[in-house]
């Protein structure tokens, strides 16, 4: 048996070695009837965790790909890293503010940081709402070239940024400035959109320059390595 399969089988075998105690000490320590929260968090993480890592092997062995359960999940030792509620709408918050101070590079930090977190809202949660002292800039408040320039990024990067874009231009493998400048530009495009699924649905100019803004996107993302030139 290959060394993975027998620690597999060890760890499968201390589990259930351990349940029963782990199940008499959730017995003890009830409250009025009802389990701890914490302690059946980590019971399910470390059982989530070990039955990750069957599927994985298991597919491995199979030849497929099945979807991973996130890290932060799965490991009891990676802690809890995942928003409350509150804390998603403190950085929604937050991130307004920043864009209030003004400028381009300001608002791009702030539109950019919007998008990641539209990306981790939950579809249960509605898209949090700035309070209306903190402006923050939307769809029609823009031109259509203040948008193109938000999608496509600032006009004079820094020289690390243009040696970035350089490679891209000439169809190497991406380096780690060039993935970080894709994510940070696919963000402020998440952005861009879910900005104008707030605008109202007869505000055509902000369907306009929001189109021209992901226009510009598309096209810079057409020249990352890797892409096929089909154009």
């Amino acid at each position: 048996m290959i060394r993975r399969d027998r620690e597999l089988l060890t760890r499968a075998a201390e589990v259930n070695r351990g349940l029963g105690a782990v199940v008499a000490d959730l017995m003890t320590q009830q409250d009025d009837g009802q389990l701890p929260a914490e302690q059946l968090r980590a019971l399910g993480r470390a059982v989530c965790w070990l039955g990750s890592d069957f599927l994985a092997r298991a597919a491995e062995l199979d030849g497929r790909v099945v979807e991973a359960v996130p890290r932060y999940l799965a490991d009891p030792r990676a802690g809890h890293t995942t928003l409350s509620r509150a804390q998603w709408e403190a950085l929604a918050e937050l991130f307004g503010r920043v864009c209030e101070l003004g400028g381009e590079a300001t608002r791009d930090i702030a539109a950019e940081g919007r998008g990641i977190l539209e990306c981790s809202r939950p579809a249960g949660w509605p898209p949090a709402t700035v309070p209306g002292r903190h402006h923050v800039r939307t769809a029609a408040d823009a031109t259509p070239e203040t948008l193109a320039d938000t999608a496509a990024g600032p006009v004079a990067e820094p020289v690390a940024e243009q040696t970035a874009i350089e490679q891209l231009d000439a169809g190497e493998a991406p380096s780690a400035a060039a993935e970080r400048e894709l994510r940070s530009r696919a963000h402020r495009g998440i952005e861009l959109l879910a900005r104008l699924a707030d605008s109202p649905c007869h505000d055509e100019r902000a369907v306009r320059d929001t189109g021209r803004a992901v226009r510009a996107l598309a096209e810079w993302l057409l020249t990352y390595p890797g892409m096929p030139d089909d154009r």
